[in-house]
């Protein structure tokens, strides 16, 4: 793509030439600034597409310190001998509320840290 337009600008530049519009040093000029801004259109876009992946990496962080939050919430309604069961994978695991609720304590900070780490860079 970068290369078709070097060669468009390239062409354009040789009619004018031909056609003697305008000076030699003008149309230096024209040509490097619009290669200059050609460049810049280039690191815009670069620039737009990673602030989006960025974005909505942070959503689904937020998404997932929405969920450990209104998890803990549940869990700190129920009675502490009832058995409860972790998620890990294909399997639950029998543990007691108080590790889980830690578990998702952790998670939460963890989000919270990259979505700082996200927000900084």
């Amino acid at each position: 793509m970068y290369d078709q337009l070097d060669v468009a600008i390239e062409s354009a530049l040789h009619i004018i030439v031909r056609y003697n519009v305008g000076s030699t040093r003008q149309l230096l000029t024209v040509w490097l600034f619009s290669k200059a801004f050609h460049e810049l259109q280039v690191k815009v876009i670069d620039t737009t597409q990673q602030v989006k992946v960025t974005e909505a990496k942070i959503d689904q962080l937020k998404r997932g310190i929405t969920r450990a939050r209104l998890t803990d919430q549940e869990l700190s309604n129920i009675p502490k001998g009832i058995k409860t069961y972790e998620n890990l994978g294909r399997i639950f695991v029998s543990q007691s509320i108080e590790d889980i609720r830690k578990s998702l304590a952790e998670r939460i900070n963890a989000a919270n840290d990259k979505i700082e780490k996200l927000n900084a860079s």
